[in-house]
């Protein structure tokens, strides 16, 4: 920006009205919503190097679907069509829109350089699967115990961090899957852990995190199955209701 907007915060969130049938875009149709909800930070706020002085930067998040690569990786809608370059331009037209009916703030007229990243942008720079930054999705079977470990079940010395791994995705998250990793790699060379051990006399990695498998208990099996069949059955009603 050529300018400080005091209009925005350190952090903005904007919600769509239609936040239901903006989800569907996303996760059935792998679309950007036609009403986006979108994140604003402003990290010049806290970081002056972040911009000029009495300049601002700012950084725009739009949820959007993954790169469909064909017929059979076209998510929950097989006829879905993605075009980007027009996703892009909507997605572009409704920030600066949206932004300026709700804080008043024109910041169009006020960028000087504008830099843009798409799923193919993540997908070429990281080779991230379907140019998702997220990794694996959090639905039931890929969240807590279910999700991927961070050491292979049968290979040895094969670890793994990141997002599509344990315990999951986001910044602060994945910083603490790589402690927990470093610290397996750490036990298994029989080597000293160069952190304080937190109050605990003997730290240990969960027996999931050890061996990959996800040890079998029948009183958490059975819940879980419980906790699906509710959601499915609350699923069911909430749209047969809509209907």
């Amino acid at each position: 920006m050529d300018k400080v907007i005091p209009e925005l915060h350190t952090h903005n969130v904007f919600l769509a009205d239609e936040y239901l049938d903006s989800f569907d875009d996303i996760f059935k149709r792998q679309l950007i919503p036609k009403e986006p909800s979108f994140y604003v930070n402003v990290p010049s706020r806290v970081d002056p190097s972040a911009a000029p002085e009495g300049k601002d930067t700012v950084v725009v998040l739009v949820p959007c679907g993954h790169l469909l690569a064909d017929d059979a990786d076209r998510g929950l809608n097989p006829q879905s069509q993605q075009d980007w370059d027009a996703m892009v331009s909507k997605a572009r037209n409704a920030v600066f829109e949206t932004i300026r009916l709700r804080t008043g703030a024109d910041l169009q007229s006020h960028v000087v350089k504008e830099q843009l990243n798409t799923p193919a942008t993540w997908k070429e720079k990281f080779n991230l699967d379907k140019g998702a930054i997220l990794g694996l999705s959090h639905s039931f079977f890929n969240v807590l115990s279910f999700r991927p470990a961070t050491k292979h079940s049968s290979i040895g010395d094969l670890y793994f961090v990141g997002a599509s791994t344990h315990p999951g995705t986001g910044v602060p998250i994945v910083l603490s899957g790589a402690k927990i990793t470093t610290g397996q790699i750490l036990d298994d060379f029989k080597m000293v852990k160069p952190w304080p051990e937190g109050g605990h006399k003997v730290r240990r990695v969960s027996a999931l995190d050890k061996t990959g498998r996800i040890p079998f208990d029948l009183f958490r099996s059975i819940q879980g199955v419980l906790v699906l069949i509710l959601l499915m059955v609350s699923y069911y009603l909430y749209y047969h209701d809509r209907r």
